[in-house]
């Protein structure tokens, strides 16, 4: 079995620091990618810092979603943990709850082939970026579930599998036109793990060799580790790179 290795993003906001390029130049912080929660407009960060946009590069709003992915800089200190940004991109988050194995529906169990490429614990929740092959120009939502092993009764350990449902949309002879892409999506698990600090393990399939031409699946397997309070990981830049697929 493959155990991914889960990095840290010197990046996050928690981190803050002035980056000197030259005098005239106040910007606190380039291309800073981070994720939170949004209320009425305003974005709070996983990290608990408040972003109020003043600029922006991109299309969309931040009050269309509940929680997102974004890229911004951040232009200067507006108050305690509250920051002026200049937006540059927005990607919705896809917020669930897991599900525990014996409230599992034949629907949720389905095990189509899914990518782990990116996890992450902040705010709360277990945060991914899934990657899966999509028809193109298709218009089918793949349906996404966390699976909760009841069976793990260890203190501090916990153990999930995901769980991906393509309706029909997976590499085979008959869909040869297949794009891969990706979306990110929080698991909120506050109210399972009371631990301040807990083990968790993922399980996923995949396949075997990347970009494989068969559609032979193999199991994966990878450790995150969760903490209540302190610095906690942000997303990878990597990750915003593919198109995103649209997911429920």
């Amino acid at each position: 079995m493959r155990i991914f290795k889960i990095t840290t993003l010197l990046a996050a906001i928690a981190a803050l620091t002035i980056a000197v390029s030259c005098e005239e130049d106040t910007t606190l912080r380039y291309g800073n990618v981070t994720m939170g929660n949004i209320s009425e407009g305003t974005f709070t960060s996983d990290q608990g810092n408040v972003f109020n946009v003043v600029e922006q590069t991109c299309a969309g709003d931040l009050s269309e979603h509940e929680r997102s992915l974004i890229i911004c800089d951040v232009l200067q200190q507006a108050g305690e943990n509250i920051y002026d940004i200049r937006l540059h991109r927005i990607e919705k988050v896809l917020t669930k709850p897991s599900v525990p194995q014996s409230e599992a529906t034949e629907e949720m169990l389905v095990e189509d082939p899914v990518e782990i490429y990116d996890a992450w614990c902040a705010g709360g929740y277990l945060n991914m970026y899934i990657v899966f092959y999509v028809k193109q120009e298709s218009e089918t939502a793949h349906f996404i579930n966390l699976i909760r092993d009841e069976s793990v009764s260890e203190d501090g350990k916990y153990s999930f599998t995901l769980r991906h449902n393509a309706y029909g949309e997976v590499l085979s002879e008959a869909n040869s036109r297949m794009l891969l892409a990706g979306a990110y999506v929080s698991f909120p698990l506050t109210e399972l793990i009371k631990e301040n600090e807990a083990e968790i393990t993922l399980k996923w399939k995949w396949y075997a060799q990347e970009g494989a031409d068969s559609d032979e699946l193999k199991d994966y397997k990878g450790i995150v580790g969760w903490k209540a309070t302190g610095f906690q990981h942000t997303p990878s830049s990597k990750a915003v790179r593919r198109n995103i697929a649209s997911i429920n």
